[in-house]
């Protein structure tokens, strides 16, 4: 067990050295892919969506739901993010990116570790302790689906604080106290709450997903900088 996690976190540092996407083999027999999607150079493909509002046109526009590739706030650098915005009107309000990654072995089971940068305005004693961010992954494509007269997830992942089969909680989007700016803040799987398990299709693919849920009425906007992901498998082989 302490060489399968060495060698997890060998491949996160290999991540931050720009490796992207590169499969390592390991003396132990872990094969580790790593991702590093730094959004101050580009997307990446990331599509952003929204779920848990309602679909009645009049009613979700109250929601002020809102997506796109742009600078960030001036005090942060102006450098180039994924924008969220949503002014959450009922219980909840979960706003999500995703990217699918090909290349994998299929129908293997892989061990994911995300480390994630994002900006956000909510104090970690304020409301932003009311916003979940949450990750995980799975085989088929995240969807946004119509049931019940609201606009729902096609994955489980969870309530609140819960984890669900397909993502897992990891922290909230809380700032230190004493501004009203925009903070860089970083949130990470790798020691609490643990990896997170995924299998590929048939094809050797996998949906990373990567999300906030608001349990507040009010707006929550988020703009996310950097997405690290490191995947291990020791039977990849």
């Amino acid at each position: 067990m302490k060489s399968r996690i060495f060698m997890i976190w060998v491949g996160m540092l290999l991540a931050a050295c720009g490796v992207v996407g590169e499969p390592e083999p390991a003396d132990s027999g872990l094969v580790i892919s790593t991702f590093l999607f730094d959004f101050s150079k580009e997307q990446y493909d990331w599509q952003a969506d929204f779920a848990d509002y309602p679909v009645d046109s009049a009613k979700a526009a109250q929601y002020e739901l809102s997506s796109q590739y742009a600078a960030r706030p001036e005090n942060l650098g102006n450098v180039s993010a994924i924008m969220l915005t949503g002014n959450n009107q009922g219980e909840k309000l979960f706003m999500y990116i995703k990217k699918k990654i090909t290349g994998l072995v299929p129908d293997v089971n892989y061990t994911v570790i995300f480390d994630i940068e994002l900006a956000s305005e909510l104090p970690a004693r304020g409301l932003g302790k009311d916003v979940s961010l949450k990750a995980g992954a799975t085989y088929s494509e995240p969807k946004t689906l119509i049931d019940n007269g609201n606009y729902v997830l096609n994955v489980d992942k969870g309530e609140a604080y819960s984890r669900g089969e397909d993502m897992i909680p990891i922290g909230n989007i809380g700032t230190t106290e004493g501004t009203k700016d925009f903070q860089l803040i970083t949130r990470s799987n790798g020691e609490t709450p643990g990896p997170f398990i995924a299998k590929t299709n048939s094809k050797g693919e996998l949906w990373l997903m990567i999300g906030t849920e608001s349990t507040f009425q009010g707006v929550t906007t988020v703009y996310y900088s950097k997405v690290n992901v490191v995947l291990s498998s020791s039977n990849a082989q």
